[in-house]
């Protein structure tokens, strides 16, 4: 099984990694990964194969991935389903859970704040990498996920 590392990803001044991806139902290899990451899905359905379980997804789903979590996502159907994800320093996720004590670090955002995720994750992906604007997302992502708790 592959290891991804976030070194491969980001360099010593970068405080994370952003990408978005069209995964295609012959998506990769079930991996692990030396990070924390969350992703959430833009458009689509598929499968998030994560610890021996399969879990749908579908527009709007977010999780947060441990990094001693093994998973891998799979297309439902003959097309891709658009997933974005944010890779950091395993630290930051253990930060966010001690300070802010998140009811859950999964859920499920409504097609605004799917809207909302694109906007700020353009942003990410063009600005600088610095830990302030990785901190700035996710504290902005955890406020939907609470919000929708309610």
């Amino acid at each position: 099984m592959q290891k991804l590392r976030l070194r491969t990803f980001v360099s010593r001044d970068e405080a994370f990694h952003i990408g978005r991806t069209n995964v295609p139902v012959s998506a990769p290899p079930l991996h692990t990964h030396d990070f924390a990451e969350v992703f959430w899905i833009e458009s689509g359905t598929g499968l998030h194969l994560i610890n021996g379980r399969r879990e749908p997804l579908v527009a709007g789903e977010v999780v947060f991935v441990q990094p001693s979590d093994v998973h891998g996502f799979q297309a439902k159907v003959a097309e891709s389903f658009v997933l974005v994800n944010v890779a950091f320093e395993a630290g930051v996720l253990d930060w966010l859970r001690e300070r802010y004590r998140p009811s859950a670090l999964t859920g499920r955002v409504g097609a605004a704040d799917i809207e909302r995720l694109r906007l700020l994750s353009d942003a990410l992906a063009v600005g600088a990498k610095s830990q302030l604007a990785r901190d700035s997302f996710l504290l902005q992502l955890l406020a939907m996920l609470t919000a929708e708790d309610r």
